[in-house]
């Protein structure tokens, strides 16, 4: 995980209605919402034949052109999931016909979809094209009075970026085989195309080593960090051919020359000295012989976060190493200067790429709109949605595509809490809409705050939340979905409320005893209540300095008086490192002295099972921090909810943040939730309403 310096809140100043209008999607909201089923990515082109559908019979048949049996295999795997058995065929008139035809599909990867009220036609481009029409297909497959049934359409779909990339980091902390091949059965049916697989990192270098068994030596690796595991070839191997079948392709990185802390204790010096060179160019000759470069036409080298004597010699003298083997190298960007122009760079940043892409001469791929373990869980999706990758509408030579990247920095005990703690899947599914589809326009104000309602771009997001609400139940009823709409709350804030000099954090200000005010005095400044989106909206940090207090309100109404199930949160950790103001004390909502009332009462905070713990005002990235797994009560969407009265009608919801070290990510959220499922989502019995 890269260690800029954590932006305390994502969210930038709330702009005007007018600035809030947004023509970034290739479709119209009209097109988007005719759509009978919930479909992610949307298609570039589809027509709905109203009413009509397609149901199949008790044993549909497919005929298939030998070129697109991955399609064909993964269409019986989703009809057996309905329990419905397909047989093959080689007649023309097939329930299902799938071909392969580049004169009439002429985009790379794309494909033609036809279904009518007695068959469903496929036309691919190439083998993949064919492939992500199945996906689409899988996506509309519904019950329809006791059949399965398709509705009837026609599609015409590609894609408008040629790397659609997922990254994650094993050299951290190791996942299985069976993990990764979970993982990518969902980039393939979002129709990803790439996993990067970070191999290498300061813990451990994970791939088996016969040039030097010592990289493999537990003694040499991070106590705690799955010292003991390491990919064998045969894995390796068996992964790739996993993912080709896929139609993804594998980019393996081998970090070099930082990253390395396994590297000094296995040699007793640092990778990048002059004597580590001839080590690291027969690790490049060992992976390349083993794996051909027709599976793996990429090799990553990083090369980020470091300092050495020599970086131009470093990386030309390893770019050269890795073109002998007839791969193409990718850096990181910021990271060691490549020595050309045709070496692929990657922006990174935690939050967001810090210099102008634009300006960069080489191939990008574009990774810069933050990382899944930075910033909170329920602002990224959203981000995504509204990504502009490589700040274009569509890839070109140079622009090629994109990258999710999860980077899991601190020590993780129980691996699927990666995908429980940071939100692997929510996000996934926005950055396939935006990857697949372009955007026209870049839209980097949406990225960072929820739109207002009423707004066209708040409308769009509304759509596409409604989407992946569906999503979650269809196909991730058992899967960890730590999210909830964005567009579901919006908000009045005001502040800030300076506190007095050696007075405690919890301190009283005018909105506890007179929420219902327009506006206050204090300190010289009249303060107004103003409109803040987002279920989880970040406060306005910009002009709120440490040691001063925030209000939020907004209305919650019910038809009778009832139990509701809230989650409530403040600040927590970004998980890419432990920065946080910990788990409260008991009795406490918040560390920092934050507290929420319904109608001026108190909502009973819950029993905390490590009260008053991990707390660190600073960063802890290569600390021992780092080495304490997260627990659930850390972070609020993996807490369970509180138990809390509403009475019927309209019930004011009041939330106080007090802004007290420069390190915390000012925020707070009180969301009414049910239980649907495995799943806490949006309990949209209630009315939400900023105004009275």
């Amino acid at each position: 995980m890269k260690s800029l310096s954590l932006i305390l809140s994502l969210f930038l100043v709330t702009p005007t209605l007018e600035a809030q209008e947004w023509a970034g999607s290739p479709h119209t909201l009209e097109q988007l919402e005719a759509a009978p089923v919930s479909l992610i990515p949307h298609p570039v082109s589809v027509s709905w034949e109203n009413g009509q559908s397609f149901d199949l019979p008790a044993s549909p048949t497919i005929a298939c052109h030998v070129s697109a049996q991955s399609a064909s295999m993964d269409l019986q795997k989703a009809l057996k999931a309905f329990a419905v058995s397909a047989k093959p065929s080689v007649n023309s008139d097939a329930d299902f016909t799938i071909t392969i035809d580049p004169k009439s599909v002429t985009q790379p990867e794309g494909y033609q979809l036809k279904v009518t009220s007695s068959s469903c036609s496929i036309i691919g481009h190439d083998a993949a094209g064919a492939f992500y029409a199945v996906q689409t297909l899988r996506q509309m497959l519904h019950n329809q009075n006791g059949k399965l049934s398709l509705p009837a359409c026609e599609v015409t779909d590609y894609p408008a970026f040629k790397i659609r990339s997922f990254m994650h980091d094993t050299g951290r902390n190791f996942q299985t085989v069976e993990s990764l091949k979970e993982q990518l059965d969902r980039f393939a049916q979002y129709k990803l195309n790439h996993f990067h697989w970070h191999l290498t990192d300061n813990p451990a270098w994970r791939i088996e080593c016969k040039s030097y068994p010592q990289l493999n030596d537990p003694q040499f690796r991070r106590p705690g960090r799955d010292p003991e595991a390491t990919y064998s070839y045969d894995q390796i191997c068996d992964v790739i051919a996993y993912a080709k079948e896929r139609h993804i392709t594998i980019i393996p990185e081998l970090d070099m020359p930082g990253h390395s802390e396994y590297f000094t204790k296995a040699f007793g010096f640092k990778m990048g000295t002059p004597e580590s060179l001839p080590i690291l160019e027969k690790l490049i000759d060992e992976w390349c012989l083993e794996i051909p470069a027709e599976d793996c036409p990429h090799l990553h080298l990083g090369a980020d976060e470091v300092h050495i004597k020599d970086p131009k010699g470093f990386i030309k003298r390893m770019t050269d190493r890795v073109r002998s083997h007839k791969r193409i190298p990718i850096l990181w960007k910021p990271g060691l200067t490549p020595a050309d122009t045709s070496t692929i760079l990657q922006p990174w940043g935690d939050n967001a790429y810090k210099g102008d892409m634009k300006a960069i001469p080489n191939p990008i791929l574009d990774s810069g709109a933050g990382y899944l373990n930075s910033g909170d869980a329920q602002w990224l999706p959203q981000k995504y949605f509204f990504w502009q990758a490589c700040g274009v509408a569509a890839g070109s030579e140079r622009n090629i595509g994109g990258e999710l990247c999860m980077w899991p920095d601190v020590r993780v005990d129980d691996k699927k809490n990666i995908f429980r703690h940071s939100p692997v899947w929510p996000t996934l599914l926005a950055f396939s809409e935006s990857l697949w589809l372009g955007r026209k326009q870049e839209a980097k104000q949406f990225m960072n705050t929820t739109p207002l309602r009423g707004t066209s771009a708040w409308n769009y997001l509304h759509e596409f939340e409604n989407r992946m609400a569906d999503h979650r139940s269809r196909f991730f009823a058992n899967s960890p979905f730590p999210w909830v709409k964005q567009t579901a709350i919006q908000w009045q804030v005001v502040g800030p409320f300076p506190h007095a000099k050696d007075t405690p954090w919890d301190q009283s200000f005018a909105p506890e005893t007179q929420p219902e005010a327009e506006k206050y005095e204090t300190s010289g400044k009249t303060l107004n209540w103003k409109p803040l989106g987002g279920t989880t909206p970040g406060l306005p940090y910009w002009h709120c300095p440490v040691s001063s207090t925030m209000y939020m309100k907004t209305y919650f109404k019910v038809d009778s008086d009832r139990t509701v199930h809230l989650r409530i949160g403040f600040d927590t950790p970004a998980r890419s490192q432990r920065r946080s103001s910990g788990i409260p004390p008991q009795g406490k909502w918040d560390s920092n002295g934050g507290m929420v009332w319904i109608n001026g009462k108190e909502i009973t905070p819950p029993k905390w099972n490590a009260p008053n713990t991990q707390r660190y005002t600073y960063k802890t990235w290569h600390k021992p921090p780092q080495e304490i797994p997260f627990t659930d009560e850390e972070f609020y969407w993996t807490t369970d909810p509180v138990s809390a009265e509403l009475k019927k009608g309209k019930n004011l919801i009041l939330i106080r943040v007090p802004y007290t070290h420069k390190f915390q990510s000012l925020k707070a959220t009180c969301t009414p939730v049910k239980r649907h499922g495995s799943h806490w989502v949006i309990d949209e019995s209630v009315d939400i309403s900023d105004t009275p």
